[in-house]
């Protein structure tokens, strides 16, 4: 009889608590179940989260880097800038935690005197700008998945700012967010970011590595040097401060690429260089390769769907025997 009574108290309880929730919370009462998405693909900044369904193990994520911007123009074509990178890999999960994704957005063109152009969301430097002239395009953010801890799981790099280009000489091209050099380190492995194309006297920002930020380029009859990123954000590049065209800016990665030198002679700036590209160790079915999307994104698909839920519910003891 005693075990009856409780079993009712129990249903009624939990009735009345299931009674109480309107859209899922009431104040002061918190959901018992979350019921997350087995899929989802993300292409604005975020940051996102996507919580890892009770029965999945292993999620599938697919990273596109922002696209650098356009060096600034003035009756050419400037030089353009560079794609991101794509990076897919099948990473362990821990059921029921929680992934935080971040969208790297695309580089700003590079646009007239004193003007600089922003880099893309999630870290992407800025273009050089310049005093008499036009400036180097921005650089594209980096596009990644993180576990609940912090940890990085694929990043997939921006493309560098492209060159900008006044009149006269060809245009230099922004390094993407990817290259055909490889890296393995302790934590994951991955490849660098493409230079940045150099212009006649300045050079162009180097792709980031698996190690440290590509180096920034040097700029050109006094004209600052493109700066050389210490992590994941591009480096911004170099302004012109007496004529001439501005750097590109670096873009973001696993480490971010170098911006470029600005430049105070020639009318043809250099670009910026990729941010590198990174899946983590003991990731399967990894792959890298270069984007041909307008823009960044990343999806995120588990093996499996089951809805995660909070601690036992709650039980009630009678006051009573018999």
């Amino acid at each position: 009889m005693i075990r009856t009574r409780r079993l009712l108290v129990r249903r009624t309880v939990s009735a009345c608590l299931g009674a109480l929730m309107v859209g899922g919370a009431v104040a002061g009462v918190t959901a018992l179940t979350t019921v997350p998405v087995s899929a989802d693909t993300f292409s604005t900044p975020g940051p996102f989260t996507a919580q890892v369904p009770a029965d999945a193990t292993t999620a599938t994520l697919v990273g596109v880097g922002g696209n650098g911007g356009v060096g600034g123009n003035g009756r050419l074509t400037a030089g353009a800038g560079g794609v991101g990178g794509v990076v897919t890999a099948t990473v362990t999960v821990v059921p029921c935690t929680t992934l935080t994704i971040e969208v790297g957005g695309n580089g700003v063109a590079g646009t007239v005197a004193n003007a600089t152009a922003a880099g893309g969301s999630n870290g992407g430097g800025s273009g050089g700008s310049s005093t008499q002239a036009i400036g180097g395009g921005g650089g594209g953010g980096a596009s990644e998945v993180l576990n609940n801890s912090g940890t990085r799981l694929v990043v997939a790099g921006g493309g560098g700012g492209g060159g900008a280009l006044v009149d006269g000489a060809p245009a230099a091209n922004g390094g993407a967010g990817t290259s055909s050099t490889t890296f393995t380190t302790g934590s994951g492995s991955g490849v660098d970011g493409g230079n940045g194309a150099s212009g006649v006297f300045a050079t162009g920002g180097h792709g980031g590595t698996g190690t440290s930020g590509g180096t920034g380029g040097t700029g050109a009859a006094g004209a600052p040097n493109g700066t050389t990123p210490a992590g994941a954000a591009g480096g911004d590049g170099g302004s012109a401060t007496s004529g001439g065209p501005g750097g590109g800016g670096g873009g973001a990665g696993y480490f971010g690429g170098g911006g470029a030198g600005g430049d105070n002679v020639t009318f043809t700036g250099a670009a910026g260089g990729g941010g590198s590209s990174f899946a983590i160790a003991g990731a399967t079915s990894v792959s890298f390769g270069a984007s041909t999307a307008a823009s960044g994104s990343a999806s995120v698909t588990f093996n499996g769907s089951a809805a995660c839920t909070a601690p036992a519910a709650i039980t009630a003891t009678p006051n009573f025997t018999g």
